[in-house]
């Protein structure tokens, strides 16, 4: 009989949605699974800078695409559980993130993890396997270059680390990787040093986020964080919402510099973003977009503006779900720039 140990990573264990991860994913020792939690506190000093793969990237402080503590700390919990949780004994590791869930209930998510280590184990050179959602963006990020059965799809890239399943044939290449490596992100640093290795995704869905909108540890920051600066604070441009019952009609209920024209929502539920090339001579080098839902933030980023004919877009797996459902909500897109 084959030995599976479920790593769960946790940080603040007495938090609710920690809480109801650990309630959801432990109900898997029924079925012979060794549950097991490794406890990370939260990292808070600044990560060090000549073993990272962008020394440039590194800061104190979280951002658009900055290495911070807390990204540093993800990658130093998911190096740990392989190096140390993987035995001689265990024939497969799935480790699992703090704000997790099961997409099915045990009995099938169970059923549907047998599959996976049946054809994991006959393809004894795949490094992994994502068990999490399959979703619109992440078909944007990877190519599937073949399908085994009804279990899995060998993919170029894979998003996100929610659920990683590792067998015993191949933790040795991941082990010397985390060994021998400089560090990332996590899903980033998967990507990199496992470029030329195969990995793949189940093809049913096992694993998502605990909350469609929870902040992760990760992006737990003031919600304006990163639109702050040390010379002036960022003033509201625009602000586009879906109006309840619209959701594939967004609008904007305020433009102050007339910097975009229309926006819309392509076939693919990408919200487009054109600006108005009239406005070319404004003086905007980038612009701050904070994303909410009932003005709750889950996402914000950075982007240069640039009036080429080109235009900004935004996609992500949570705008695709409530596209594709009645929101019972407001998703609102406030628009700062600084000066």
């Amino acid at each position: 009989m084959r030995k599976i140990k479920l790593v769960h990573l946790l940080s603040l264990p007495n938090e609710e949605r920690e809480k109801k991860s650990i309630k959801d994913l432990s109900r898997l020792a029924d079925f012979g699974i060794e549950y097991t939690q490794n406890i990370n506190e939260p990292y808070t000093k600044l990560p060090p800078k000549e073993t990272c793969m962008h020394p440039d990237r590194v800061s104190s402080k979280s951002g658009y695409w900055k290495r911070s503590p807390s990204v540093y700390g993800c990658y130093l919990a998911h190096k740990n559980a392989v190096l140390q949780e993987f035995d001689d004994d265990i024939d497969f590791l799935l480790v699992c993130e703090c704000d997790t869930q099961m997409l099915v209930e045990p009995e099938k998510f169970y059923t549907e993890l047998m599959k996976v280590c049946d054809a994991f184990e006959k393809e004894r050179d795949i490094v992994y396997v994502n068990l999490g959602e399959d979703t619109p963006r992440t078909d944007w990020h990877r190519n599937i270059k073949e399908t085994i059965g009804d279990a899995l799809s060998i993919v170029d890239k894979t998003l996100g680390c929610m659920g990683i399943l590792y067998q015993k044939s191949s933790i040795d290449i991941v082990k010397e990787k985390f060994l021998n490596e400089k560090w990332d992100g996590a899903d980033i640093w998967q990507q990199e040093v496992l470029a030329n290795y195969r990995k793949a995704y189940s093809k049913t869905p096992l694993i998502k986020e605990h909350t469609l909108f929870g902040e992760s540890l990760i992006d737990r920051v003031d919600a304006f964080n990163n639109l702050k600066s040390n010379h002036s604070n960022p003033n509201l441009i625009a602000e586009l919402v879906f109006r309840e019952g619209h959701t594939k009609e967004p609008i904007f209920i305020y433009d102050k510099l007339d910097l975009f024209a229309t926006p819309n929502i392509s076939h693919d539920n990408r919200l487009n973003l054109p600006y108005n090339q009239k406005a070319e001579n404004i003086k905007i080098d980038k612009i701050y977009l904070s994303f909410y839902l009932n003005d709750q933030l889950f996402e914000s980023k950075t982007f240069f503006v640039m009036f080429n004919g080109s235009w900004w877009f935004w996609e992500h797996p949570y705008l695709t779900q409530l596209l594709n459902k009645d929101t019972k909500g407001k998703i609102k897109i406030k628009i700062k720039v600084y000066g």
